[in-house]
């Protein structure tokens, strides 16, 4: 029950921020990540197609999501088989937001930067994958 709750809160958070990215209404920039970024760095950042492509991940996200958990609810699919799905749509997710962040970010950054970046990427796909097989054993 507890799964299921979460599973359809956080698809429904997913489809409400994705209906405020493409529509541009209050608080998009703060779902985008854009609230902080200085005018200069705005400028070489392609705002539209970040926004769009944001709210379809968004939106595929909160698809399964909400599919997850309808089939927990009809008991077609078992709480060991969800959370690792639950993850895996995270994981993907996760991956899908930066991997368009930095193609549509044309601002230049130091070697250092980079590297963190790279790390920190790294350090996060690495605890996916420990969570999923954790959860799937």
């Amino acid at each position: 029950m507890f799964l299921l709750i979460i599973g359809t809160a956080c698809g429904l958070c997913a489809f409400v921020s994705a209906i405020v990215l493409q529509l541009s209404l209050p608080g998009w920039k703060y779902l985008s990540g854009l609230q902080r970024v200085g005018p200069e760095r705005l400028a070489n950042i392609d705002v539209p197609r970040l926004r769009r492509r944001l709210s379809l991940i968004l939106y595929f996200l909160a698809a399964g999501c909400l599919a997850v958990s309808a089939m927990l609810s009809i008991k077609s699919l078992s709480t060991s088989v969800a959370v690792p799905t639950l993850l895996a749509l995270a994981f993907v997710a996760f991956d899908t937001i930066f991997f368009f962040w930095r193609r549509f970010d044309h601002n230049a950054y130091s070697e250092a930067t980079r590297h963190s970046y790279r790390a920190f990427i790294v350090i996060m796909n690495v605890s996916f994958a420990l969570l999923c097989a954790a959860f799937a054993l």
